[in-house]
Formats: structure tokens, C-alpha cells, sequence
């Protein structure tokens, strides 16, 4: 009876190996991701190595039927493990695949002495908004202030939000509601450096805008919206809906609430560029098994898909037949006309206030080539990415500090998550400014590709993939990412990876995000920008 029971237990771990194996191995075959002929060896591996486990159950020897249970217990153990991760890898790769959603941060913005610890404390307080910026999604956070807080003080309503942060500093309003997205432009402004230091949020709620699932090239909706306006823009000075009195103002809730509007002239606008010859130029052809990916890296913490300045534009141009992967970055503070402003000039980083799909058509305008994908990334998943691989080796090609926390030296710097961060986004310290900049951010994802793409992922595979999901988004669909992975596995080829940085001059300037007020930016050089064209189309057609 006994010895029934041990060989009912041996034959029944055999049977729950070879159970775990199977669902292991559909899992794999359901990710797409290996050749067809790794598959079919797999498939012959295991039922040699099933065929052999059965074997040894049947030899009378003792030693034999240790190694048999052994390995079945390995092999269980083993395959629970995989199946863990590939569920965990196919949940994140649903992820970063399926948001189809960016969000607008609204917050209320109170100056730093403010003793009260939420709205509801300040319901009878005056309480100021900026007309036309980011309307709806105001309108609809008001409502529900005002619903959730009781509130009952009078809104004043600001033509621009320079006006509305002195009258927040100067106590015509106790309270600023106002789109972190734009928040963040008033302290590039000279003379207003001292929003980032004054001014606290004491409340934030998240109001979610539906995006195009499909990439955003050709067929431009932001193109298309251009070509039917036209009419309106033909001088360049004229710019009637982006004056600081705006005439389509905001739509807010009133509940009897008293409402004061307050306007101020326009100083200066931005420059007009022929955006008509931009729009209908001929796109760089994209031969089969190449692809543009447009690289962007997003000065927020948390959620990626907030909406924000994208502090990394980087075009990934890549010959999956020849192997070569050309990166083309573009400076933050590059003045071009953004594909919303209808020919009016912008800093690039700007471009990501108003969505990811209006970097993209910006970039796209800029070099004359159809985008097909984009990778957005924040600071939360560049962190926890490069942590996850065990740190990254970059390139540096100077000695520099950045503050008292961080120093690099000319040559290779191993790098955890926040230094390379640090490192990335280092431009006063370094002597080439944002284009030294952009070069460091290159040599970073250089270093995280050469990482991924060696044979040392396998050690941090699953916490790269947990540190990935709600980071870093794509539009590239599951079945292209599939493909990808499927055709390195085939041949394990080696990837030659270059990159180039287009130039330009300082200058100050007004740009459609703000307009009356001058800013920073630079002026992009024509010979750069050409020479990152020929380099962009020698990569696509396999020069």
C-alpha cells in the first residue's frame, strides 16, 4: 500500500511537471515573440525530456528515481516562475500599448504662507482663472470645486496667466486654478522666477482627454484644421485667437457667482512661418522594415500620460534590414512653429503641453519624414528603468557636477537610475549648453539599448518589465513589438547605434504659448537640419 502510494505520488508530480510545461509553453507561443524554429525545438526538447523523466520513474533504482524527482520539482518550479513572468510581461507590454487617454493636471495654486489645508477652508475666497487655457477641462474642475467645497467667492478671469500669477501674488485672488502644464511656463519668464519658490498646490484634480489610438502622421488631423484656417492667418500678424484678450473666453459655470474679466495687450507676437509649404511638403519615404520612432521624455513625476513639456525629443530611425538605429536629437528651446499654431513659432518642449500627437507632427514638419511611432517616458520610469537593469555605463564626454550630488568624469561612468537623470538633464554645468545636453541623453539611451539588448536583461527581466508599466507608454501595437523581439532572438545581430544633434544661436524671443512676454530659445541652424535629413534618409534606405 505504501509503496503504491509513493509511485502514485511519483507518476503524479510527473504529470503536474509536464501540466505547468504545457501552460508555459502556450504562454510563450501566445507573446509571439519566439521564431517558429525555437519553437519547434522547445516542443521536441521538453517531450525528450518528459520521455526521459518516465524512463527513470521506471528503473528500480534508487539513484534513478531521486534524479527523476529532483528534476520534476526544478522543472515545476521553473515553469511556475515563467508563467509568472510572462504574465507579468504581457500585462505590461497591454500597458504601455492601450493608453489611449493623456490627462490634464488642474491644480489650485495658493501663495506658500497660506495656512489653509484645503479648499474647503478657503470656499468665500476670491478665486482666479486664465481664459482660454485648457477651457474645458477648468470649466469641468470648477464645477466640481465648486460642488465638492462649497465655494462662493468671485472668479476673476485673467487674459493671460502672467497677469493672473501677480494678481495671486499681489492678494486680488487668494486662489489660482490653473493647468500644471502651463503652471510651468511662468517661471521661465524673467521677472517671475519667483513662482517656483512663492507658490504651493493645495489641490490637484486629473481630468482625462480621449487620444488617437493609430499613429498621428499623415493624415493630420492639427494639418488638416490648418488648411481649412488659413484664410484667417494670412498675415503674419494677424493672430487673432491667441491675443491676450481673448474673445473666446472661458466657458465657466456661473451659480450665481459674480465674474470679472481682466485683459491686457498683446506686446509682441511670435514669428509667422510659411506653414502651408511645411504642411504640403513631401514626406522622407519609409521603406519596409524601417520605422521613425519619436523618443520623448517628459519633465513629470507619476503618471505618464500627463500632459507636459518634453524635455527629450529625440527621432529613433531605424533599418531593421540593415541593423542601424540613427538618433536625431532636437534641442528643447528650438524655436519652430508647433502644428497647432497655425505658422506661429514655439519652443519645441512647448509642443507637449498641447499632446504627444503635436510633438510628433512638429517633428515631423521639421524633417520632412512620417513618424510612425512614439515612446513617452517620464522621470518615474527613466529611473526605475535604469535602476531595474542594475545601473547603465554611459559616455561622457566631459568632466562636470551637477550641483553638490552628482559628479561625472570624461570617459565611462557606471550610473543608477537618478544619476543618469541627473546627467541627462544637466545644461548649465556642461560647456555646449542644451546641445551638450542633448548629446547626454542620446549616450543614455545608447547605454540602456546596449544593456537591453545583451544577454544580461535575462538576470533583471522581471523588474524591468514591473518598472515599466504606468512610466512609459507607446503606440506601437503588441504585434509589432512581437516582431521585433521575434526577429532579434532569430539572428542575435549586432545593432550599429550613431547619433547627431542639430545646432542653432540663442536669441529671445515671444512664442505662441506666451504670447507679449520673450524667452528664451534657439534659432535652428538650416545646415544641421539638412545634414539631419541626408543622414535620416541615408539610414531608411539602407546607405
Amino acid at each position: 500500500m505504501v509503496k503504491d502510494s509513493k509511485c502514485a505520488f511519483r507518476y503524479l508530480l510527473w504529470l503536474l511537471a509536464l501540466v505547468t510545461t504545457i501552460v508555459l509553453y502556450i504562454y510563450v507561443v501566445k507573446t509571439a515573440m519566439l521564431p517558429v524554429g525555437l519553437l519547434i525545438l522547445m516542443a521536441v526538447l521538453f517531450s525528450g525530456i518528459y520521455f526521459l523523466l518516465l524512463w527513470l520513474q521506471k528503473k528500480k533504482k534508487r539513484i534513478c528515481l531521486w534524479v527523476a524527482i529532483v528534476s520534476e520539482i526544478v522543472i515545476l518550479a521553473v515553469c511556475i516562475y515563467g508563467i509568472s513572468v510572462l504574465h507579468h510581461t504581457t500585462k505590461m507590454i497591454r500597458d504601455i500599448t492601450e493608453i489611449v487617454t493623456e490627462t490634464e493636471a488642474i491644480s489650485a495654486y495658493v501663495l506658500k504662507d497660506e495656512q489653509s489645508e484645503s479648499l474647503q477652508d478657503m470656499a468665500n475666497e476670491e478665486i482666479g482663472i486664465v481664459s482660454g487655457q485648457s477651457s474645458e477641462a477648468v470649466s469641468s474642475v470648477l464645477k466640481k470645486l465648486q460642488k465638492d467645497n462649497n465655494l462662493s467667492g468671485t472668479i476673476h478671469e485673467y487674459g493671460d496667466m502672467f497677469s493672473a500669477a501677480d494678481a495671486l501674488r499681489q492678494g486680488e485672488v487668494a486662489v489660482l486654478l490653473m493647468n500644471d502644464a502651463y503652471a510651468g511656463l511662468i517661471s521661465e519668464i524673467e521677472g517671475y522666477e519667483w513662482f517656483a519658490q512663492e507658490v504651493k498646490i493645495l489641490e490637484t484634480s486629473v481630468e482625462t482627454v480621449q487620444m488617437e489610438k493609430e499613429s498621428p502622421s499623415k493624415e493630420n488631423p492639427a494639418k488638416n484644421d490648418w488648411n481649412k484656417q488659413k484664410e484667417d492667418t494670412e498675415k503674419p500678424d494677424d493672430v487673432a485667437d491667441q491675443t491676450v484678450g481673448m474673445e473666446n473666453e472661458i466657458n465657466v459655470p456661473q451659480s450665481g457667482i459674480a465674474t470679472e474679466t481682466v485683459t491686457m495687450e498683446l506686446v509682441e507676437e511670435p514669428e509667422f512661418v510659411d506653414w502651408d509649404s511645411l504642411v504640403s511638403q513631401d514626406m522622407t519615404e519609409v521603406p519596409e522594415g524601417a520605422f521613425v520612432m519619436y523618443i520623448s521624455g517628459v519633465d513629470t513625476w507619476g503618471s505618464v500620460s500627463s500632459k507636459s513639456r518634453s524635455d527629450v525629443n529625440i527621432l529613433a530611425v531605424v533599418n531593421t534590414n540593415t541593423k542601424k538605429v540613427l538618433l536625431v536629437s532636437t534641442p528643447r528651446d528650438y524655436y519652430v512653429p508647433l502644428s497647432v499654431a497655425k505658422g506661429q513659432k514655439d519652443k519645441l518642449t512647448h509642443a507637449g503641453i498641447y499632446g504627444i500627437d503635436c510633438s510628433v507632427n512638429t517633428l515631423e514638419m521639421l524633417y520632412g519624414v512620417d513618424v510612425q511611432y512614439y515612446a513617452r517616458l517620464n522621470f518615474t520610469g527613466f529611473v526605475n528603468i535604469v535602476d531595474a537593469l542594475g545601473g547603465v555605463d554611459v559616455y561622457s564626454d566631459a568632466s562636470f557636477t551637477v550641483g553638490d550630488a552628482f559628479a561625472f568624469s570624461q570617459g565611462m561612468n557606471h550610473m543608477s537610475g537618478i544619476e543618469a537623470l541627473a546627467f541627462a538633464r544637466e545644461r548649465y554645468n556642461v560647456s555646449g549648453g542644451d546641445l551638450s545636453r542633448g548629446n547626454h541623453q542620446m549616450e543614455v539611451i545608447k547605454a540602456v539599448l546596449n544593456k537591453c539588448t545583451s544577454a544580461s536583461i535575462l538576470y533583471n527581466y522581471a523588474d524591468v518589465m514591473n518598472s515599466v508599466s504606468g512610466s512609459f507608454a507607446t503606440n506601437m501595437s503588441r504585434e509589432k513589438m512581437a516582431s521585433l523581439v521575434r526577429m532579434q532572438l532569430s539572428d542575435m545581430a549586432q545593432w550599429s547605434i550613431s547619433s547627431i544633434g542639430v545646432g542653432g544661436s540663442g536669441a529671445r524671443k515671444t512664442t505662441y504659448s506666451i504670447p507679449g512676454k520673450t524667452s528664451y530659445v534657439m534659432l535652428p541652424d538650416v545646415v544641421s537640419i539638412q545634414n539631419a535629413k541626408t543622414q535620416i534618409t541615408n539610414v531608411l534606405s539602407g546607405n
